[in-house]
C-alpha cells in the first residue's frame, strides 16, 4: 500500500497548543502533566483539516468568518468541524481510559481475524472516523463498517466483559459514526426523533 495508513497532524501544531497551557517558570504536577499528554495524543488523532479549523479558532482567535474564507467552505462547515474536533477530543480521552491499541491489536489477533480486518478496526478507534480508514485502506466506507460489525459480534461472543468490547461499542454509539439506516428505517428514526410526523 503506497500511502501512509493514518496521517500524522503536523507537530508544531500542538507543540504550540500545549506549551500555552504549561509556565515555563513552574514546576507542573506529575498529574496535569499527564492530562496534556493524553490531550496531545487525542488532539493528533484529528483529521488535519480539523486540528487546523480549531487551533485556528481557539489558540489564534481568529473569527469563524475568517476560518471559513480561508479554507472556502460554509460558515455551518467550521462550526461542524469544530464541534466535530471536540467530541473526537473527548472521545479519544475516554479510550485511552479503556485499552492500548496494543492491547486492541493482541486481542483481535488472538480472536483469529486478519491484518486487514485488524487494521481497518483499529483505524476506526484511532481516528474515530469510518471515511478515514476507508480512505486509508481504499475501501469503501460500508466495508469498513461490515468489518467493524463483524468484530464487535465477535467480541460480543467471545469477550463479552472485555474492555475491548466496550471500547468498541463506546465508538458505535459515537455521534456520526457507523451509522447504518435502511431507507425505511430513516423514517421511523425521524419520527422517534421529534423530526417529522408523516404516517
Amino acid at each position: 500500500m503506497s500511502r501512509q495508513l493514518f496521517r500524522q497532524v503536523d507537530p508544531r501544531f500542538l507543540e504550540r497548543y500545549t506549551k500555552k497551557d504549561i509556565p515555563r517558570h513552574r514546576r507542573i504536577s506529575p498529574e496535569k502533566l499527564r492530562m496534556v499528554v493524553k490531550l496531545k495524543r487525542a488532539m493528533q488523532e484529528l483529521p488535519p483539516r480539523e486540528l487546523a479549523m480549531l487551533f485556528s479558532v481557539k489558540i489564534n482567535g481568529i473569527e469563524q468568518e475568517e476560518v471559513r474564507r480561508i479554507y472556502a467552505v460554509r460558515q455551518s462547515n467550521v462550526s461542524y468541524r469544530l464541534n466535530r474536533s471536540r467530541e473526537r477530543i473527548q472521545l479519544h480521552l475516554q479510550i485511552f481510559d479503556l485499552v492500548s491499541e496494543t492491547q486492541l491489536r493482541r486481542t483481535l489477533l488472538d480472536l483469529g481475524l486478519n491484518d486487514h480486518t485488524i487494521r481497518a478496526v483499529t483505524g476506526v478507534v484511532r481516528t474515530s472516523s469510518q471515511t478515514a480508514a476507508a480512505d486509508a485502506l481504499e475501501v469503501s466506507q460500508g466495508s469498513v463498517r461490515h468489518i467493524y460489525s463483524q468484530a464487535l459480534q465477535l467480541l460480543e461472543e467471545k469477550l463479552p466483559k472485555s474492555s475491548e468490547l466496550e471500547l468498541l461499542r463506546l465508538i458505535e454509539c459515537n455521534y456520526n459514526q457507523l451509522r447504518c439506516i435502511e431507507a425505511q428505517e430513516r423514517w421511523a428514526w425521524k419520527r422517534q426523533c421529534g423530526g417529522g410526523d408523516r404516517p
